[in-house]
């Protein structure tokens, strides 16, 4: 076996421990790229023809908000884990709730952690979607703003 398929398979194995929590994290990130894409986009565009500029704003900001919901996501997930971890627990044998806590909380924040990360690479593009489209000062300067 070679070092991709083990990389793989600890991602699949790793995507399944997770829950079914996982599948509402990667629900938005495939909603999350378009719209990063199509925020840059219209930045992109705002910077360009300085047109629209209120409009680029609204969409960046909003695109912005919205890379916070895959860490939302994650934290419904970790936090669904984590009671039905506490469920468990108190029925558990004595002697074993100690290991259940501390692998049950590793397995729990599984959700967190990957929609945490996904959050982060969606929030780097989004805020420069925010940093792209034109300042007032800019507008000013090109006369386009008083």
């Amino acid at each position: 076996m070679n070092e991709v398929q083990l990389v793989l398979e600890s991602i699949v194995a790793w995507f399944q421990s997770g829950g079914p929590w996982m599948y509402l994290v990667v629900l938005s990130d495939v909603v999350g790229m378009p719209c990063v894409a199509l925020s840059l986009l219209v930045a992109a565009t705002s910077r360009v023809t300085k047109k629209g500029v209120l409009f680029a704003r609204v969409v960046a900001w909003s695109v912005v908000l919205g890379a916070l919901l895959p860490m939302l996501a994650g934290a419904a997930g970790a936090g669904a884990g984590l009671y039905m971890l506490e469920k468990a627990a108190s029925v558990a044998a004595p002697d074993m709730v100690d290991e259940l806590r501390v692998r049950g909380t590793q397995i729990a924040l599984i959700p967190l952690k990957f929609g945490g990360w996904s959050s982060l690479l969606f929030l780097l593009p989004a805020l420069l979607s925010v940093a792209i489209v034109p300042s007032r000062a800019e507008l000013a300067a090109a006369g386009l703003f008083d």
